[in-house]
C-alpha cells in the first residue's frame, strides 16, 4: 500500500535495540491479523496500550489494542480502505468525524477492539524517532521508548495508567533519561497542555 509521504520524522533504524516479548498462550488470531496489517501498511504507528505496558513493565491483562497512528487526515481514507480489506470493521462516517473532532477513532477486527489515537504534537513526533522494536510471535512491533511511554501514561493519568507508569519506571529505573522526561513535563506545564504531568512525574521519580 502506498500513501502520501508522512511529514512526521521516521523512527530511527538504531533506536534503543530490539526486545523480545515472552509468548502468550493462545495468542488471539485477531491480534495476529492486526499485526500483519500494521507490518504491511506504510503508516507509522506506536503500540501504546496494555500490550506496550506489559512489554516494558509488568505484564497485565488487556482486552483491546491501542495505537498511536502517524497518519494525516488527507491519507486517512486510504488507510481505512486498506484496513477494511484486511478485515477491520468500523463506521467510516463516524471514524472520519471522530478523527477530525477528537483525533481518535475506533475499529475492531474479529471482536478485538482497536483504539486509534492520531499523532498531532511535537512530543508524539519525537516519540516516533525514539521508538524501539520488539519481536513477538514473528512480528516486529514498534513501541515508544520507556521514557515516552511513561509520559504518555502520565498525560492520560487514569489509575491504571499511573500503575503502568510506575511498573515501567521500576523496571528501567537505572536507565531512564529523567532529564528528557522532565523537559517535556515542564514544556507541557508551560504551554498549559497538562500541568499535572510534571507533578505526577515528580511523584513517580521520588518513589
Amino acid at each position: 500500500m502506498e500513501y502520501a509521504p508522512s511529514a512526521y520524522a521516521k523512527p530511527s533504524p538504531h533506536g534503543t535495540g530490539t526486545r523480545h516479548l515472552k509468548p502468550v498462550i493462545n495468542f488471539p488470531e485477531a491480534l495476529q491479523k492486526a499485526f500483519r496489517f500494521l507490518a504491511s501498511c506504510e503508516t507509522h504507528y506506536l503500540l501504546i496500550g496494555g500490550l506496550a505496558s506489559s512489554a516494558l513493565g509488568e505484564p497485565r491483562l488487556t482486552a483491546d489494542l491501542d495505537l498511536l497512528l502517524y497518519v494525516h487526515q488527507s491519507c486517512l481514507p486510504q488507510f481505512l480502505d486498506s484496513a477494511k480489506k484486511a478485515g477491520f470493521g468500523f463506521d467510516e462516517k463516524k471514524v472520519m468525524q471522530d478523527a477530525a473532532d477528537r483525533l481518535c477513532f475506533e475499529m475492531e477486527i474479529d471482536h478485538l477492539h482497536v483504539d486509534c489515537l492520531i499523532a498531532a504534537t511535537a512530543f508524539e513526533a519525537e516519540a516516533l524517532t525514539r521508538s524501539i522494536t520488539i519481536k513477538f510471535e514473528g512480528h516486529a512491533l514498534r513501541l515508544p521508548s520507556p521514557e515516552d511511554l511513561i509520559l504518555l501514561k502520565l498525560i492520560v493519568g487514569r489509575d491504571k495508567d499511573l500503575l503502568d507508569a510506575k511498573s515501567i519506571a521500576l523496571k528501567h529505573k537505572d536507565k531512564l533519561e529523567t532529564a528528557y522526561m522532565r523537559g517535556w513535563a515542564e514544556t507541557f506545564k508551560a504551554s498549559k497542555q497538562d500541568s499535572l504531568v510534571l507533578e505526577r512525574l515528580n511523584k513517580l521519580l521520588a518513589g
